[in-house]
């Protein structure tokens, strides 16, 4: 594989994440704080706490991001007339009281 495909395939999934994350209305805020304070850090010549936002900054949008698509996927679950079938048919499914 080429350099120039893999920094494409790269910049598509980083695209990707970005706009499913802040689709959470909390994650921007929060997201432009961490962008802050890694901007601090790379001035400060600080390696480690470079290092340790960018990682913490990744972690929450991959967390924002599932969050995200978990919730489209229930919602979709919800609406959809075959998992209800399976819902009522699957044998460890209890109706509420």
């Amino acid at each position: 594989m080429r350099i120039q495909e893999t920094l494409q395939g790269l910049l598509s999934r980083i695209s990707l994440l970005r706009g499913t994350s802040l689709m959470r209305p909390e994650r921007l805020p929060a997201s432009l704080e961490e962008i802050k304070t890694l901007l601090a850090c790379i001035q400060a010549r600080d390696v480690a706490g470079a290092r340790r936002t960018a990682d913490l900054h990744l972690r929450n949008a991959e967390e924002a991001a599932v969050r995200v698509l978990a919730a489209s996927l229930a919602a979709s679950l919800a609406d959809s007339p075959r998992a209800a079938r399976i819902r009522i048919n699957h044998p460890t499914h209890h109706e509420p009281p």
